[in-house]
Parts: structure tokens; C-alpha cells; sequence
């Protein structure tokens, strides 16, 4: 699918208030209000429905409950919490009420991040008509509070370690310690519209009356940066970036962006996206929606803008005001809903362009991607096959069994072949056509890689040896193997084809001439060879906590990066400037050498990494960590590029000659393609 393409919708007999995504980002609730309905008039309708994010799956509608002003789905996807005439959790599967609370006429709800809780702000109908503040255990139904609260439609907030609730009102915001259960006020003259917390939980920031976006550092709510995207006018929506680099405010004439740490504006101007009122970010950091349309006049719609630039990318038009705009958890997808002319209502979901493709293979043992022409992935699964798939669209291009399974896969001959290693050893088949070879009685290979200007060599680790083979017909260049004392675990080639790197159990990095397969360099640690890449230089890394960077022309070792911990992978930068390097006890760090190893960059992750690639053509690294996430950041700048969220943890990866696509392997069998060139 195309960005701004509509993959489904529906219209409920109300005009739509809210969405909420369900977080493995298959379906959307949304809640759905009788226009003007005054607080308490229970003869008021509404509806509260559920609709998938793919065609043809049907959803459900509740149209008991009166007007539903909000609605938020729990992070597992079971409960949902309801804000209108009727005020409570119910479930997920079909509407049916699991607590309520009578009498309390509620215009917005939250789910805590852990699931625990669910908090509401609205008017206590039976009670004087108060503003109020509460909360309640999911389990139980148990409430907490009621705090006194006065604001217009307040929009309640957890923090991320689902303590805190927040809300803006007329005295300013409105803070609640659940575990405590203790209120505070943090006063703001004139009065907060909007308020929310940072995703790590640094900071808080509020919309005020006055024209500013406040910010504050949490919980200790020492005063931050104080931002005035207008002059003269309110701001509406506030809204932190998925990394809490970046807040974003709405006013009448369009949307600001701010660095939150000392509020620096992002853009030269404000985002020219007149009348709306609410501005999010998507979960891969690089784009923004807002609930109108650009251009002059604008029109009802949303548009998805360029987060860095504020530049629009596309739009969509409905036929009323947008009402709520929401990406889905993995940033594929995003949903609108709003009012229509006669008083229904719309809801739409539409594709973003950050998905080019996907495809279930199998559990994924590696993959790679074509390094020139269509660009290709090759994946191999434990059925024991590789699967050649179109990247762009995820069609299969070709298929071919390779018995004993696969844990080595490179493209051979200009892309037009791909080469696979294993159990059963090497085999060669062409992407399209029947051209194939075999090498086999080798013993199991451990590594192969291609190399040469068109990927004409490949050079295989089996056993205790190394070959290097034509992708013409599989012939060994050297006639025999090079054999090694002990096993040969890693193997890795020159860009142009010249060298051939080899790691031994024996803990020798050995450097050979491809032409001859004679030894011209051998570098020793005191442990055994954990990773290779190959450059301009050649870089091993031992788990002796060495790194090596060694120059083949000659041949001599450059310098050495060394540290108390086992290096496990290392990458190099196209233009041969930067090494990046993972360290058992989760630090990335990336050098400059172009003379001696200069750091510019470390990042520290929840557990060793798993997957380090260079982008082609710039500073990009691209890393997993054995989780969910895949982490594209500039290493630069210092500045995150994308976040690529999925369903499971993700085990491979690998970039599109041009860099503008990354191809990444998940534990739930699927291969997917993510744009992530400019958006």
C-alpha cells in the first residue's frame, strides 16, 4: 500500500469523538456522541464500536450506553475504558459492562501503562454536579479519589510508571498520586488546556490560556523551558516525541516544535496548519498528523507532516472536522473520526507509507537484502528454504528447498543469484531461471560472505577450513582449502574482492590473499573471534574485549578499541570513516578512524545488540537488542532517525542498496520492509 491510501472505515450513527488503537494494532475502538448533548440528559444516544484495521473483518456496536465522549483501550488489548453517560471497563470482545460508576457523567479516560488502573475526570451528576478526578483498580472496580477538580473537558494523563494521573483545569494541573492517593496543584495562571507526560517520564508539559507550552522535570516539576508558539492565542493540544526530545503544541494558526530540554523551535515556522486542535507523533519519530488540512482555505481533514521540517507529505480530506487522530502502536497505520454533515459520524483507517511490505516465512534463520537493482530479500526459515521476495510489495519471486537448513545467506553475479550455506553446505541458485550449483562434503558452514565489484567470489567457513569459490560454477580459486589448527568460525571479504578474513577457535584473525589463499597477516587475542567486518580496513573483535582494526594493503594493524567486556559485533560505515561496535554489556559505541579511534557516539540498551548495520551513504546505524525494537539513529548528529516497532522481538536485519528501505526479521515469522529514506 501506498501513505494516504484508505484501507477501511466505517460510519456510526453519531458523530466520532475518539479513537484508541489496540496495541497489537489490529482494530480501533471508537467512541461516537450525539451532537449538543448536555450533561445529564441520559436520553441522549451515542454509540461505542470497534473497527478492524484490514478489510473484511467486522466489528461491534454498542448503542445502549448514551453519548460516549472517550475511550482508551488496556495495553492488553482485553478492557475498555469508557467515558460518557455510562462511565466505566467493559470489554473488549463485545461491549458487555465489567464496573460502572452511576451517576457520573465522565468526558475522558486513561489506562494506566501496566494495565493496573483506569482514571476518568468528569461531573458527578447526583452530587451538586462536580467536577471530579478519579480513578479505579481494573481487578476490582475499587475507586480512588474523587478529587475535586474544575476544567472544560479535561483530558486525564498517566505517567509512564502508571503512579501519577495529570489533568489541565482553570488553576492549572492537577496532579494525583495514586499509590498515595494525594493531590497537588501545580498553579498556572489563566489556566492549562492540554497537558501531558513524557514517554521516559522526565518531564511534564502543559497547554496553558496564555498562549504558553510550560514544561516541567518530574517529578520534582522544577520549571523547564516556557514556549510561546503565539503571541496572542491559547495553545490546544500538547504532545511529547516517542524518544522526549521533541514537544509539539497546537495553536489557531499551526503547529510548533520544540526541543524540550532548553526550547529550541525545530521548525523555522510554525507548521502552516490553520484551526486545529490537536497534533500527535508518530511512534517512528518522523511524522506528525494533525486534525486539518494545509493549504488556504483548509479544509476538514488531517494531514501527516514531516516531524523535522513540518513539511506536509499527504493528506486526506473527509467530509466534516476531523474530530481525534491517532497512529496505531507500529506507526503503519492511521485512524480519524469525526462528524459528518448530517450528523453521523466517520471513522477511517489509512495506510502510512512506513510499511512497504510483509510477508510469513517461517521462523527466520537469516536474511539478506540485493546490494544493486530491484531491491530483493532473501530469507531463510527453519522449513529448510530460502524464500526471494520482492521488497517493495513482499511478492515471492522465488523459493528453493535447501535440505539441513540454512544459517548463511548472501546474493551473488549482480543480485541475479542467491547463495545459501548450512548444514548441507553451499548451494547457489539464480533468482530467476534455473541456473544452480552445489558444494557439499564440506562439514557444516559457519559463515559465508560475497564479494568482488559484482559478487562474483564467495568465501565459505566449514569445519577447519576456508574457501573461496567463483558464483560461476562453484570452483574453488585456490584449488584446495585453506586449512585452519581448529574450526573456523567466521569468515568476511574484501568489498573489491582482494582479501579473505578468517576467525579461528584458535583466537586468530588471519588476513589471506584471494587470489593465492596465502596467509599475509595473522593477529592473535586471548579470546576467539566474535565478529568481522570488512572495509577499507578489516575490524575483528575477540571476547577478550579487543578490537582490531587492521590496514590489508600493509599489511599492518592500525590501532585497537579495548575494554573490559566481550565485543560480539562490529560494523563499518560504507565510506569506511566510522565503526560501530556492541559490547556484551549492552553499550554500543561508534569511533571515527580515519586516523586514530576518535568516539562520537555511545548508546546504552537494555541488553546486548543483536543486529548493527551502517546505512549506506551516511551515519545511519541501525540496531536491535534482542526486543521488539529496532533503533535507526544518526550517530552524528546524536539525533534518533526511526524507531521500527513489532509485535516480537526482531532477530535480523538488513538495509536496501540505497538505503532508503530495511528489511527486519521477527520472531513471529515475518519478513517486513520499512521505508525509512526521508519520509
Amino acid at each position: 500500500m501506498s501513505a494516504g491510501q484508505q484501507i477501511t472505515a466505517t460510519t456510526p450513527p453519531q458523530p466520532g469523538s475518539r479513537v484508541s488503537w489496540a496495541p497489537d494494532g489490529t482494530w480501533v475502538a471508537i467512541a461516537a456522541a450525539q451532537p449538543g448533548a448536555w450533561i445529564g440528559d441520559y436520553n441522549t444516544v451515542g454509540v461505542l464500536t470497534t473497527l478492524s484495521a484490514e478489510p473484511g473483518s467486522p466489528g461491534w456496536s454498542v448503542t445502549n450506553f448514551g453519548p460516549v465522549h472517550d475511550v482508551a483501550v488496556s495495553p492488553d488489548g482485553r478492557l475498555l475504558a469508557v467515558a460518557g453517560a455510562l462511565t466505566g471497563v467493559v470489554s473488549a470482545q463485545d461491549g458487555a459492562l465489567r464496573f460502572g460508576f452511576q451517576g457520573i457523567w465522565a468526558e475522558s479516560t486513561a489506562f494506566s501503562p501496566d494495565g493496573r488502573r483506569a482514571a476518568w475526570w468528569g461531573t458527578d451528576v447526583f452530587n451538586g454536579m462536580r467536577q471530579i478526578l478519579w480513578a479505579a483498580d481494573v481487578a476490582t472496580g475499587h475507586k480512588r479519589g474523587p478529587w475535586d477538580w474544575q476544567g472544560s473537558n479535561a483530558s486525564v494523563v498517566f505517567s509512564p510508571d502508571s503512579r501519577w494521573i495529570a489533568a489541565p483545569g482553570v488553576a492549572g494541573i492537577a496532579l494525583v498520586d495514586l499509590d498515595a492517593q494525594s493531590a497537588s496543584l501545580v498553579p498556572i495562571a489563566r489556566g492549562t488546556t492540554n497537558v501531558a507526560f513524557s514517554p521516559d517520564g522526565k518531564w511534564l508539559a502543559a497547554g496553558c490560556w496564555d498562549g504558553t507550552i510550560r514544561v516541567y522535570a518530574f517529578p520534582g516539576l522544577l520549571p523547564g523551558p516556557v514556549l510561546r508558539p503565539d503571541a496572542d492565542l491559547h495553545v490546544g493540544g500538547v504532545v511529547f516525541s516517542q524518544d522526549s526530545r521533541w514537544v509539539a503544541g497546537v495553536v489557531e494558526p499551526g503547529v510548533g516544535v520544540y526541543r524540550v530540554s532548553d526550547g529550541t523551535p525545530r521548525l523555522s515556522a510554525l507548521a502552516d496548519v490553520p484551526e486545529a486542535s490537536k497534533v500527535v507523533f508518530s511512534p517512528d519519530l518522523r511524522r506528525m498528523a494533525v486534525n486539518q488540512t494545509v493549504g488556504n482555505p483548509s479544509v476538514s481533514g488531517f494531514v501527516v507532516l514531516d516531524a523535522a521540517t513540518g513539511a506536509p507529505l499527504w493528506q486526506a480530506t473527509t467530509p466534516d472536522r476531523v474530530r481525534d487522530v491517532e497512529f496505531s502502536p507500529d506507526g503503519t497505520r492511521v485512524a480519524a473520526c469525526g462528524a459528518n454533515a448530517d450528523s453521523t459520524g466517520f471513522a477511517r483507517v489509512y495506510d502510512t507509507g512506513l510499511e512497504k511490505s510483509r510477508r510469513r516465512v517461517g521462523t527466520i534463520t537469516a536474511i539478506r537484502t540485493s546490494p544493486a537493482g530491484t531491491p530483493l530479500v532473501a530469507a531463510a526459515d527453519d522449513n529448510s528454504s530460502v524464500t526471494v521476495l520482492a521488497a517493495e510489495s513482499g511478492a515471492p519471486v522465488a523459493r528453493k528447498p535447501v535440505p539441513g537448513g540454512v544459517s548463511a545467506l548472501g546474493f551473488a553475479d549482480h543480485s541475479q543469484s542467491v547463495v545459501a550455506g548450512g548444514a548441507s553446505g553451499v548451494r547457489l541458485f539464480s533468482v530467476v531461471g534455473d541456473r544452480s550449483w552445489k558444494v557439499e562434503q564440506i562439514g557444516i558452514v559457519n559463515g559465508l560472505a560475497v564479494g568482488g565489484p559484482a559478487g562474483e567470489w564467495i568465501a565459505i567457513a566449514s569445519g577447519r577450513t576456508a574457501r573461496l569459490v567463483r558464483s560461476l560454477d562453484g570452483d574453488n580459486r585456490w584449488g584446495a582449502p585453506v586449512t585452519h589448527p581448529q574450526t573456523v568460525t567466521r569468515v568476511a571479504i574484501s568489498p573489491d574482492g582482494r582479501w579473505v578474513a578468517t576467525g579461528c577457535v584458535d583466537r586468530r584473525t588471519r588476513l589471506l590473499d584471494a587470489i593465492t589463499g596465502a596467509e599475509v597477516m595473522a593477529v592473535e587475542g586471548d579470546g576467539k573471534v566474535l565478529a568481522l567486518a570488512f572495509g577499507s580496513v578489516l575490524v575483528s573483535a575477540n571476547e577478550d574485549g579487543v578490537v582490531t582494526i587492521a590496514d590489508p594493503a600493509g599489511p599492518a594493524v592500525r590501532a585497537r578499541v579495548t575494554r573490559g567486556f566481550g565485543c560480539s559485533l562490529v560494523a563499518l560505515s560504507h565510506d569506511g570513516t566510522l565503526l560501530a561496535t556492541a559490547w556484551d554489556d549492552g553499550l554500543v559505541l561508534v569511533h571515527d578512524i580515519t586516523a586514530q579511534p576518535a568516539e562520537v557516539r555511545r548508546l546504552t540498551t537494555a541488553g546486548p545488540a543483536t543486529c548493527l548495520s551502517f546505512a549506506p551513504g551516511g551515519a545511519v546505524l541501525c540496531l536491535a537488542t534482542g526486543g521488539p525494537l529496532v533503533l535507526l539513529t544518526d550517530v552524528r548528529t546524536g539525533h534518533d532517525v526511526a524507531l521500527l516497532r513489532h509485535p516480537k522481538p526482531v532477530r535480523h536485519l538488513a538495509f536496501s542498496a540505497d538505503g532508503g528501505l530495511v528489511a527486519t526479521a521477527c520472531d513471529d515469522e515475518v519478513v517486513r520492509v520499512f521505508a525509512v529514506g526521508t519520509p
